[in-house]
């Protein structure tokens, strides 16, 4: 028998009212659906989505997760949107080897403007299964990993700094 799931869900504001949201729900199950309203009248049906709101100000964003025992919904107020200078690309400055591994692998952001990371583990679905912040000491970031409790599969690695983002795709294989 299984569980009615649990809506939950953070966000972060990227700049140029670009924002990312996070599924964080819980007793999803395998058939789980999501559904996404971002307070301006658009709407995702992806886990978790990447949105670009026309205007900054503040919205009420609204995710209702539904499997086989129910649904619920949650909602958040969205604000401090900003058009600040968006972040770039630093998708060339991250290094992970080996590449495919067995859950050990090495991490290396080469970056001269951000001092901490986010670092954000997908699995092909889009669920958050491994996060951790990464804090540099020099021009060089390097940190070792063991994420051999994860299952073989394809996961998306996002690197993200206050200005800038980045993701490498990763391979688990036993």
């Amino acid at each position: 028998m299984g569980t009615k799931p649990k809506a939950n869900f953070t966000y972060s504001a990227l700049g140029n009212n670009l924002v990312q949201f996070l599924n964080t729900s819980e007793n999803e199950g395998l058939n789980a659906t999501y559904l996404w309203s971002f307070g301006d009248g658009k709407t995702s049906i992806e886990a978790s989505p990447l949105h670009q709101y026309a205007n900054s100000g503040s919205f009420t964003a609204r995710l209702t997760v539904q499997n086989n025992c129910g649904n619920e919904t949650k909602e958040i107020v969205v604000s401090n949107l900003t058009t600040r200078v968006s972040s770039f690309d630093i998708s060339n400055s991250i290094e992970i080897f080996p590449n495919p591994n067995t859950g050990e692998f090495i991490i290396k952001i080469s970056n001269q403007e951000n001092t901490k990371f986010n670092l954000n583990f997908y699995d092909q679905s889009g669920k958050l299964v491994f996060s951790k912040t990464l804090q540099k000491q020099s021009s060089k970031l390097e940190e070792s990993l063991n994420l051999e409790n994860l299952p073989s599969g394809q996961y998306i690695v996002e690197v993200i700094g206050e200005f800038q983002k980045g993701s490498k795709k990763i391979v688990i294989f036993r």
